[in-house]
């Protein structure tokens, strides 16, 4: 039955996969260039609401700190720590480097009297002395959790920082509303004074950018909008007409990625890729009538941030790390095939080391598959997706973006995913 397995896994693997591809030139109809330029307001992707961590321990390291009782200095990091340090410890930047790409930007928040005062070290020079003071109504910072138009009134701040982007380290800057925003964090009535008072004081800074270009092809408008997160590119197409982009959590809604092929009413594009300065995307149209059914062998895989069973941040490199392959197995408790194979996988999972593992349990409810999990001892990686009853596939991102729709389905991925 070994064997089996192997073969059962390499038939499917030569049809399912993510969808970027290679297309051979003879389907390439024409190649074109659609300018991007940069709007600096809440667009069709949403608020994205970054929290400031707590450290007040430093606070002696700063010259010009305003003289305020009930206060405490915050920062915010746009690259994580954890994930500098794998770059640091593979040879892939240098120590330089390292502390470029994880400088905090620093601000300082305070109540005085009836307002809230706010300061950021943009400079980083560890003075608040030479930047800008901000005051403002502290009762605003209970009201802006649930009010968009608030939170227009807060400053707009250009945030500049250094990003690991395709091989180097290269500058970035983001536009940020910089908003206060009280009990972000849920306080325990035991946590300490300094957690109260951050959770208090809090700065939380919501993201309030996103490229917007147009293009035609042949008689037909449409319009494509962008936002950069961390190393993804997300864009969003719809006609130009069309006075808003498809809402988050609709059917409609689907973001594409660099590599990606799509369908704008009758025609078919490749998104190659974005320009080095992001003012620009390159898209190919295809000659073909329709999309390829299936995924092959050779397509790449983006590095989905999952959630595991036990509520860890996981990457899907990270998986990877020292391993050779990652096997992916999308499953369920309501699947008969799945569960049949429960003991090949873990035959497999002995006898083969250095093969990751990573079970998607597709299910209406957690609990079912957790309790299988446990009680086959099946010791390797387990998310959970939420099976939603009209099978929408949009609904979740490696579910959908994959367009896996039967179970079992196994995915055999490299360490370049």
């Amino acid at each position: 039955m070994r064997n089996t397995i192997h073969s059962f896994i390499f038939v499917i693997f030569s049809f399912t996969a993510c969808k970027k591809e290679n297309k051979p030139n003879e389907d390439i109809q024409k190649t074109f260039t659609v300018d991007l330029t940069k709007e600096t307001t809440n667009g069709p992707f949403g608020w994205v609401l970054s929290p400031f961590g707590n450290v007040d321990s430093l606070s002696k390291k700063f010259n010009n700190v305003p003289d305020l009782t009930y206060s405490n200095i915050q920062s915010i990091r746009f690259n994580s720590t954890k994930e500098v340090k794998s770059l640091l410890a593979k040879g892939l930047i240098d120590s330089t480097e390292f502390r470029a790409l994880t400088n905090p930007i620093y601000a300082f928040s305070g109540l005085q009297g009836d307002n809230q005062v706010m300061v950021l070290d943009l400079n980083g020079n560890f003075d608040f002395g030479d930047d800008e003071l901000y005051t403002f109504d502290a009762s605003l910072r209970e009201k802006t959790s649930n009010n968009a138009a608030l939170r227009d009134s807060f400053p707009l701040v250009h945030f500049k920082f250094k990003r690991y982007y395709k091989n180097k380290v290269v500058n970035r800057d983001r536009y940020v509303r910089v908003i206060p925003y009280k009990d972000y964090f849920y306080t325990k009535k035991d946590a300490s004074e300094a957690i109260k008072r951050h959770n208090d004081l809090l700065l939380v800074a919501a993201r309030y950018e996103h490229l917007l270009g147009s293009f035609a092809i042949e008689q037909d408008s449409f319009k494509i909008a962008a936002e950069l997160y961390n190393d993804d590119v997300d864009f969003l197409f719809t006609a130009k007409d069309n006075p808003f982009f498809p809402r988050r959590n609709t059917n409609e809604y689907e973001e594409f990625n660099e590599g990606d092929t799509l369908q704008l009413g009758q025609h078919f594009i490749i998104i190659d890729s974005i320009g080095s300065n992001f003012d620009k995307v390159f898209l190919e149209k295809l000659n073909i009538s329709a999309l390829p059914n299936g995924y092959k062998m050779g397509h790449t895989l983006k590095d989905y941030t999952l959630t595991d069973i036990s509520g860890n941040k996981q990457r899907v490199s990270w998986l990877l790390n020292n391993k050779k392959l990652l096997l992916i197995d999308f499953w369920g408790t309501w699947c008969a095939p799945c569960l049949k194979l429960t003991p090949d996988l873990k035959e497999f999972h002995k006898k083969y080391p250095k093969v990751a593992m990573l079970g998607v349990d597709y299910d209406f409810e957690k609990e079912p598959g957790v309790t299988y999990i446990k009680e086959k001892k099946l010791d390797w990686t387990h998310i959970y997706v939420e099976r939603v009853r009209n099978d929408s596939l949009l609904h979740n991102k490696i579910v959908g973006k994959l367009r896996v729709d039967n179970y079992p389905t196994f995915l055999l991925i490299d360490k370049d995913l």
